[in-house]
């Protein structure tokens, strides 16, 4: 596995799937197809772990196209190595456990019949996961489902603590299914972990905070506003109207998008590597947090990365010019040279890093061209989201306690 890839929930990939071929359409499937449009983007490679689907699900066709294009991958046996490592990564979300309880909750995640439940029912009530589950669905219709049945919910229980603690073995990060916010947050409350982030990632997460923020105050000066649809999966949405076709949309756009996705993934391979010397590997993560700070800038409205190169040889000359008598020494005279000339190769450097970042920097923009979410949405699949359904999912929202994450990102100085 590399930095670049993630792993996702096998219900990510198989509602989103189900949404775009008009088998099951309502608001959290729909939600789960914006995640499987922004991961196939975002990630070089997705992920999930062994797991049961229904016959027919390789045929649809976006999972179809996703997986031909080697961008879906599923791990039919985990080897020994994760899943220890995996074991241990449960004793942060099981404290008073032990590994060896890990092993059984991961080996058994898909025969659920061989696990005794009494442990996992000690943990499912310990971190509060059935009373975030009947505050948070209802609100998504799902009150006279299965998915109210206290059974089902250690299963996907046990499923999400699997897939919490194998992300943190392999160290990549884990994109849950929309409705399983209500069994990951309050996990996550309740633990030392956090789910990883991506660098990539976090830049899209800083486009899409900022988008939003300016979705809500078109809001509150009257403007009427469908349910907000993160940036990337908008541009795949209006590119798929255009075209006809989800699946070329999602390729289209990730390709536009490979080049950012490789120069993160340079850095972060320099990051990780052993072979690497720690000097070398700390110039990598300051780059990074360089360039995120940047892109943080830039969505808020502020300088581009060229002119964020060109700030300390403006302040070095903004200083002589206020102290002439500096100019007088050759020491001072010689400086002077040496700096007009690394000038173009600041110049040509961030000319060369903006092009790389340049696909999130466009994003903006290029949402800011679609006038309605609900009418792209009908256009495209012959469904909108009802007031009904909106006013629901900003209730699951609010009662599983889900905000936009974008606490990685370091603060813009």
């Amino acid at each position: 596995m590399r930095a670049t890839d993630a792993l996702i929930s096998a219900n990510v990939i198989l509602r989103g799937g189900l949404f775009e071929a008009a088998h099951y359409r309502d608001v959290a499937t729909f939600m789960d197809l914006v995640n499987l449009i922004e991961a196939s983007v975002l990630f070089d490679k997705l992920v999930c772990l062994p797991t049961e689907v229904p016959d027919g699900t390789e045929d649809l066709p976006l999972i179809k196209t996703l997986a031909s294009e080697g961008i879906l991958w599923r791990l039919d046996l985990l080897d020994d190595e994760i899943v220890s490592k995996s074991s241990v990564s449960m004793l942060d979300y099981c404290p008073e456990e032990n590994a060896e309880f890990g092993r059984n909750i991961i080996l058994a995640s898909t025969r659920l019949e061989e696990l005794a439940f009494g442990r996992v029912a000690r943990w499912f009530t310990a971190l509060n996961v059935e009373s975030s589950c009947r505050k948070a669905y209802p609100h998504l219709g799902y009150d006279r489902s299965f998915h109210m049945d206290r059974t089902d919910m250690q299963y996907r229980f046990i499923r999400t603590l699997s897939y919490l603690s194998v992300a943190s073995a392999l160290k990549i990060p884990y994109i849950p299914n929309f409705n399983r916010l209500a069994i990951v947050n309050p996990i996550l409350r309740s633990s030392v972990a956090t789910i990883r982030k991506g660098f990539i990632e976090q830049a899209s997460a800083a486009v899409s905070s900022s988008v939003r923020t300016q979705h809500e105050k078109l809001q509150l000066a009257g403007r009427e506003m469908d349910i907000f649809v993160p940036p990337i999966a908008s541009m795949v949405l209006d590119h798929a109207r255009s075209g006809g076709n989800l699946g070329s949309a999602i390729l289209k756009i990730r390709k536009d998008m490979a080049a950012t996705r490789k120069y993160f993934a340079r850095y972060l391979e320099t990051i990780a590597s052993d072979d690497v010397p720690l000097e070398e590997s700390q110039a990598a993560l300051e780059r990074l947090d360089s360039d995120l700070k940047t892109i943080l800038d830039v969505t808020r409205g502020g300088s581009s990365i060229r002119l964020l190169e060109w700030r300390p040889i403006a302040a070095f000359f903004a200083d002589r010019v206020a102290h002439p008598e500096a100019l007088k020494s050759a020491g001072s005279l010689a400086e002077m040279s040496v700096r007009l000339l690394e000038m173009p190769v600041r110049v040509m450097r961030a000319y060369f890093r903006r092009r790389r970042v340049q696909p999130i920097l466009d994003i903006p923009q290029k949402v800011g061209r679609i006038k309605r979410m609900g009418k792209l949405t009908q256009d495209l699949f012959g469904w909108n989201v009802s007031p009904e359904e909106a006013a629901g999912l900003r209730r699951f929202l609010m009662a599983v306690g889900h905000t936009v994450d974008v606490t990685n990102i370091p603060e813009s100085a």
